[in-house]
């Protein structure tokens, strides 16, 4: 369950940084397919990765299980709940490799890096879903 924010307090939040972007906050928004501002919860898995972390492999199963386990739900209310989830998550998945798809730091550190970041890609979802949305540069764009 997510909790709506309102998109006149977020643009008035926003509009305190140069662009909206320059908050230390604004990548961990993101749009769903409506409109609302959501926090990307996600993320979190990913940790410190490459610096001080690893890839959170268990918590990223768990929500992926989760979601399929939803999936199978009777009540189309409960399972369309559980569609948007497989968006989000399969879109989060996605970003991820895609940010470390192209790393270069020293050969083979690179190489490893990229290897365990392609591993995310193993935990999408199968099917498709609507995915959200990365937040506009402009806070007067939401």
């Amino acid at each position: 369950m997510y909790t709506k924010i309102s998109t006149q307090l977020l643009r008035r939040q926003l509009s305190f940084y140069w662009t909206g972007s320059d908050a230390p906050h604004y990548h961990a928004l993101l749009r769903d397919t409506d409109g609302v501002v959501f926090l990307d919860y996600v993320w979190t898995v990913f940790g410190d990765f490459p610096y001080d972390g690893p890839i959170h492999f268990d918590l990223l199963r768990k929500h992926k299980d989760a979601i399929e386990r939803g999936l199978t739900e009777q009540d189309p209310g409960v399972r369309d709940k559980y569609r948007w989830m497989a968006g989000y998550h399969n879109f989060a998945c996605r970003r991820f490799v895609r940010q470390f798809s192209d790393c270069t730091r020293g050969e083979a550190r690179a190489s490893r890096v990229r290897a365990e970041a392609d591993q995310v890609a193993e935990y999408a979802v199968d099917g498709q879903y609507p995915e959200p949305q990365v937040l506009p540069e402009s806070p007067a764009e939401l």
